[in-house]
């Protein structure tokens, strides 16, 4: 069911198709990763149009590649959330949930002798998935509400432990400008977290935080200002170095149309303005956050990644698949627990100098 924004109704769009191919240091589950194959994992939503039930079919096939995986989703006129954790020596412990629910049965979903395993969500809107397994600890989360996708992967320290998680969720937007000219929309993609404990000159982390735009054919042409298409982009992190790639198969970006912004410790801010033409415009948006860390490092990024359009402009509404996408409170960045600790710290010193004062 479509959410109807500013009162208005856009009319229904045929199916539209989109593929996010992501390549990332990410490990396989159970025996999978003890045989070295890791996962490539084909998800088809097929909707027959957005008024009706979706029918979605999933696919999988294992390709021998040592510590490289593909990750491809195509998505036709709908929605989707999902998310994954693995952890514990050789990946011994697995949650998996897709659009809310529990999903992939046992051999997704299972604990390691005093472990634990859960996953589910508020569906079809928001998946989790959650494990612990020796000194291994993984959580991805996946929200369209928010526009968040979160995710640690913690190996505390502990050589031979493993700890992956892999968040994403897709959307499709139809946007009706009723102004007769072009509209500008503002929009931001947010990816920022700690890492701590990284072996040095071992390939101890690998994040990937990918954003990914498409149109289907038919669609009006919405553009970023200053590019003549719209185009994601890709925050890549591998063991202390970080850099900036395109989203669909890595290598050299399309930087046009965006500011990328370096944020701490370890993230980057992309933000960019859409041009919505007059009329009805079809966005499929599609986002991607995988993390692996192990063999004694941690990686939080549980403050990320994060989605967001800015105000909307007088004459600009949106529906989207989902009937919920960025409904809920707009995404914005969490402190570090570091960052808490100062302004404490701060705070404790501003009152022992008014006590002082006081005193005089």
């Amino acid at each position: 069911m479509n959410r109807i924004f500013d009162g208005q109704t856009t009319g229904g769009a045929g199916p539209t198709q989109l593929a996010l191919l992501a390549a990332g240091f990410i490990a396989a589950r159970g025996s999978e990763h003890a045989a070295g194959i890791c996962m490539y994992e084909s998800v088809t939503r097929t909707g027959l149009n957005r008024r009706r039930k979706s029918l979605m079919t999933i696919s999988r096939t294992t390709l021998a590649i040592a510590g490289l995986v593909l990750s491809s989703v195509i998505l036709q006129a709908a929605s989707i959330t999902d998310a994954s954790a693995n952890g514990g020596t050789n990946f011994s412990s697995s949650a998996r949930a897709q659009n809310g629910v529990l999903f992939g049965g046992s051999g997704s979903n299972f604990a390691c002798p005093g472990g634990a395993s859960s996953a589910g969500g508020a569906a079809p809107t928001n998946s989790s998935a959650n494990i612990t397994c020796e000194s291994g600890r993984a959580f991805a989360s996946a929200d369209l509400v928010t526009g968040y996708l979160r995710g640690f992967a913690l190996s505390n320290g502990i050589a031979g432990t493993t700890a992956n998680e892999s968040a994403q969720f897709s959307d499709e937007v139809t946007f009706n400008n009723s102004t007769g000219g072009n509209l500008l929309l503002g929009v931001s993609y947010l990816s920022h977290g700690t890492v701590t404990g990284e072996g040095v000159g071992s390939a101890t982390t690998s994040l990937l935080s990918n954003l990914l735009f498409g149109q289907p054919g038919g669609s009006q042409l919405i553009t970023l200002q200053g590019s003549s298409s719209v185009h994601g982009l890709r925050f890549v992190y591998v063991n202390g170095s970080t850099s900036i790639q395109a989203p669909a198969a890595g290598g050299a970006p399309d930087l046009s149309g965006w500011t990328v912004s370096p944020v701490g410790p370890i993230g980057a801010l992309f933000s960019g303005t859409l041009v919505v033409p007059s009329g009805t415009s079809i966005l499929d948006i599609a986002t991607l956050l995988n993390i692996d860390c192990r063999f004694g490092a941690n990686c939080d990024f549980s403050n990320t990644a994060a989605f967001s359009f800015g105000a909307l402009p007088t004459g600009l509404s949106y529906t989207s698949s989902s009937g919920v996408f960025l409904t809920g409170a707009p995404a914005s960045a969490v402190p570090e627990p570091a960052t808490l600790v100062l302004a404490g710290a701060g705070l404790l010193a501003l009152g022992a100098l008014r006590r002082r004062r006081r005193g005089n």
